[in-house]
């Protein structure tokens, strides 16, 4: 179960940050390499009409995982600063609705 919790500091916002990356980096490591090694066979033996939109596979998949990794959180981090410091909390999920059986009137 996700635990829900509230950010009160902006060292709680760096924990989330540097748990979710923990998380995540394995993973896109794994799925990068394994479609780098294609598009690289590709790129070797693949014919000269396809090279040219191999070529640009690559270099989209290599900018593409540099920012999710290395610009993305960070991001994140500083827009959820600054919305810290104009609320003074930020809760991190949506509070649901709780509905009665009684009429409105």
């Amino acid at each position: 179960m996700v635990k829900k919790k509230r950010l009160k500091t902006p060292e709680d916002i760096a924990d989330v940050v540097n748990s979710a990356l923990r998380q995540t980096l394995g993973r896109s490591v794994n799925t990068i390499l394994t479609v780098v090694i294609t598009v690289v066979a590709l790129l070797i033996f693949g014919s000269t009409s396809i090279w040219n939109f191999s070529f640009a596979l690559l270099i989209g998949l290599i900018a593409g995982t540099y920012s999710s990794i290395f610009i993305a959180a960070q991001l994140w981090y500083v827009w959820k600063n600054k919305e810290l410091k104009k609320k003074g909390t930020i809760k991190t999920y949506k509070e649901k609705k709780v509905y009665s059986d009684e009429p409105q009137v």
